[in-house]
């Protein structure tokens, strides 16, 4: 996996260099594959009004689901990107600071987002993943299976724990 650190930003423009994460949107096949959950550094500031990529697309996972968030971390010095994989219990919790991608931290819990064994289709990739406001619970939907589940996030440490299905 690569990771980015904010030290390799041009010309040393760390304060402008911001990340873009983008998850693909679902393929309707058999596979359900996708290029999964990407990010991109850009460089943004008033002095040049185009944006400078530095690089595009750099993957961090290859199979994920559409569900996505984010937060500030517990000491303010930077902040957790949550997702959810693809055909799996697995969430996956990168932290990110001034010394670029960390982690993940993957936190095995839940159901299983994955093909709905009725349709056989990849309508379990839509859906949402949010965070409550004080940064402590997660709650996420598996649309095709009628599934809401809500989590206890550890700001700190970025665990997921303690699961209660509806």
């Amino acid at each position: 996996t690569t990771r980015f650190s904010f030290a390799q930003a041009m010309d040393g423009r760390i304060n402008d260099t911001f990340l873009i994460f983008t998850v693909d949107g679902v393929e309707w096949n058999d596979s359900c594959k996708s290029r999964g959950f990407n990010y991109s550094p850009v460089v943004l500031n008033d002095e040049n009004p185009d944006v400078i990529i530095i690089e595009k697309n750099i993957n961090l996972l290859g199979n994920a689901t559409e569900k996505l968030t984010g937060l500030r971390n517990s000491n303010c010095s930077g902040f957790w990107i949550i997702i959810h994989e693809w055909e799996s219990n697995a969430f996956r919790a990168y932290e990110i600071s001034k010394s670029g991608i960390s982690g993940p931290v993957i936190s095995k819990i839940g159901t299983i987002h994955g093909n709905d064994s009725i349709q056989n289709d990849c309508r379990n990739k839509i859906g949402n993943m949010k965070i409550s406001p004080n940064g402590d619970k997660i709650a996420v939907i598996i649309s095709f299976h009628g599934v809401f589940e809500i989590f206890d996030f550890d700001n700190k440490t970025g665990i997921i724990s303690k699961c209660i299905s509806i």
